[in-house]
């Protein structure tokens, strides 16, 4: 992650949804996602977008080998990478975060509504509650429709629209 060139730093974080299919530890796959993390914040969007990416599509390994069904990964990693992306004061952070909801919904790397997955929130109260990881993926998007920056806003009903022409 710290190579100046940025497609090697590209390719670094896409083997990362392989790596991740090694363990079936959340605490290591936690680590392992932490290059997806760390570029995330890279000044190259592509290289933005990939750690994005391979961060959200990281969960579907374990799915695809019927030992997880994405919502642990989703609920604790991927989740909180979002809301960090979400409020941050970076423009581009945000709009990052619009890329890692539709990601999530597209490639159906959420769980069913009805499954048993939840997702912690802390509302404006300090309370919390368990909510299914869709809603809380779903409030996330939802809350950048009022972001002061055009494009983020732009993005959000072009999110929204990708989801609801998705099949």
């Amino acid at each position: 992650s710290e190579n100046p060139q940025w497609r090697v730093r590209q390719s670094a974080v896409e083997i990362v949804p392989a790596l991740l299919g090694c363990t079936h530890l959340l605490e290591t796959r936690s680590e392992i996602a932490q290059l997806c993390v760390q570029l995330m914040d890279d000044e190259v969007d592509a290289v933005r977008r990939t750690a994005a990416e391979c961060l959200c599509l990281g969960g579907g390994s374990l799915a695809r080998h019927g030992e997880d069904d994405g919502g642990q990964w989703i609920s604790a990693i991927v989740i909180p990478q979002l809301r960090n992306c979400s409020k941050s004061q970076k423009y581009k952070q945000r709009m990052l975060s619009l890329k890692m909801v539709e990601v999530v919904l597209v490639n159906s790397m959420c769980p069913p509504a009805k499954s048993k997955a939840r997702t912690v929130v802390v509302d404006a109260d300090g309370k919390e509650s368990a909510i299914p990881p869709l809603k809380a993926i779903l409030d996330i998007a939802a809350s950048l429709a009022e972001d002061i920056v055009v494009n983020v806003r732009l993005n959000v009903g072009r999110v929204f629209a990708s989801i609801a022409h998705h099949p």
